[in-house]
């Protein structure tokens, strides 16, 4: 018997509960974004995950506020804090994942999920290639991605699955 998949648009899949969250979001003050900037571009940077005392001094700020910040963030579910140390703040994973995102240089960052491995590029300004695996079939998959979109000329597929409780857990199926 041949079932197809139901397709739904974006909006169709959020809940109340997760739309309420995002908006509660919105509400951090301009200290903890700045803070939560500098985490983005610490994992940016380099491999491993980010020091609090390395995101201080991309923040320019004092050690407790930053710390006291990225307890924010982690409450809001942000970023992922364990040990004085940010191992994943969406879009990005300190630790390998299914999304490998190149750019440019040879510079090497890991995306939680497809879709922050397609949304990298436009975020940094800069053109990347995406290294993942088909979910279905297992084959290797590549994929130039610019500031714009994909850069190739193939169609590319999401797979998406009803939420479940994803908190610290990057997703690893394309």
């Amino acid at each position: 018997m041949n079932q197809s998949m139901p397709r739904k648009r974006a909006d169709e899949l959020f809940d109340a509960a997760f739309a309420a969250k995002w908006g509660a979001r919105q509400g951090l003050d301009g200290e903890t974004r700045a803070v939560h900037r500098a985490v983005l571009r610490c994992l940016l940077a380099g491999p491993g995950p980010a020091a609090s005392a390395e995101i201080a001094a991309k923040a320019g700020l004092a050690l407790d506020r930053v710390e006291a910040a990225l307890d924010r963030l982690d409450t809001a579910d942000f970023l992922l804090v364990s040990e004085g140390r940010v191992h994943l703040a969406y879009p990005l994973s300190a630790a390998p994942t299914g999304f490998a995102v190149v750019f440019n240089g040879g510079r090497l960052c890991h995306a939680c999920c497809a879709i922050d491995a397609l949304g990298l590029p436009a975020m940094t300004g800069e053109p990347a290639t995406i290294r993942a695996t088909c979910h279905h079939c297992g084959e290797a998959l590549t994929l130039r991605v610019g500031p714009q979109g994909p850069a190739d000329a193939h169609e590319v597929m999401v797979w998406v699955g009803e939420r479940g409780d994803l908190r610290g857990k990057a997703c690893d199926a394309l």
